[in-house]
């Protein structure tokens, strides 16, 4: 992923309503919305009258707000760990990116 496709990705995190959001609901479900933290702001309302959206697609724009954020994060520090490793190998940066991919393996396994 380019430089500019993260920072077109981070603008649109940051511009975005502050979260968490919640996935909200009536109680015969013929409304759902998803809302902000500050429970003033609706950020998607579905209506009996539009196409229903599925409980998933509402689960993952819910969470999409405190996700993107925390996989960027993680974008930045694993950046900054190749860079790091690549400084301790000469400079070496396919040496330091195949070090980085075996650390990431190994943080990885038994994660689900």
């Amino acid at each position: 992923m380019t430089p500019a496709r993260l920072s077109q990705i981070k603008a649109r995190c940051e511009a975005a309503t502050e979260g968490p959001w919640w996935k909200r609901w009536t109680e015969n479900r013929k409304q759902r919305w998803i809302e902000a933290s500050d429970g003033e702001r609706f950020i998607v309302v579905e209506t009996k009258f539009m196409t229903p959206c599925a409980e998933h697609d509402l689960s993952f724009i819910a969470h999409a707000r405190q996700d993107l954020p925390d996989c960027l994060a993680e974008i930045e520090r694993l950046k900054g760990l190749i860079e790091r490793i690549a400084t301790d190998k000469g400079g070496d940066y396919d040496r330091a990116m195949a070090q980085a991919e075996m650390q990431m393996n190994k943080a990885m396994d038994g994660v689900e």
